[in-house]
């Protein structure tokens, strides 16, 4: 039984690491709400996986203000509410963005996503999945958006290591 004092749980990881199903359990388990991610809403990802550099910033910006709009309700959790369980965690959205936008873009992206991250509230408690690379390229395969996005890119952990965040290889998939 998870201690009330973890209002606010957030289960993070990459794709295919079981994060969505590990938060439903959770949620179901300690009787907390449920908020899960929402790609299939973004009109602009499939497009980003044909043209990324065309659609990089309206995929970036439609996630961040979905999550953040998601999210802003738990900043102001009563003590009645008995909390939630979440399958992303907002800081995540920088990371990506510093691998796809180009400068100009990202400066942009860095000032809006400042005014907004004061109304993300900060997680009681993180829950990392992990998943081997092999595995996370057949959830990106089995996914319904175009493989030959793969191909410019490669599967990226949900928080790298500053090592890997400086690799010119490192590319984000968003599946």
């Amino acid at each position: 039984m998870l201690p009330d004092k973890y209002r606010y749980i957030v289960v993070e990881g990459p794709i295919g690491a079981g994060k969505t199903s590990l938060a439903r359990r959770l949620s179901e388990h300690a009787g907390k709400s449920l908020l899960l991610e929402d790609p299939d809403s973004n009109p602009f990802l499939a497009r980003f996986y044909e043209d990324q550099p065309r659609y990089a910033l309206a995929t970036q910006l439609f996630f961040l203000f979905q999550r953040a709009q998601q999210v802003a309700g738990l900043k102001q959790i009563d003590l009645f509410d008995r909390g939630t369980v979440a399958d992303f965690i907002l800081d995540k959205d920088p990371l990506f963005a510093s691998l796809t936008l180009s400068d100009d873009e990202l400066h942009l992206y860095q000032q809006i996503y400042g005014h907004l991250t004061p109304q993300a509230p900060t997680p009681d408690l993180v829950i990392t999945c992990r998943q081997h690379l092999e595995n996370c390229s057949r959830a990106c395969a089995n996914a319904r958006f175009p493989t030959n996005a793969t191909s410019r890119s490669s599967i990226s952990p949900a928080l790298p290591t500053p090592t890997a965040a400086s690799s010119t290889s490192f590319r984000p998939r968003r599946c």
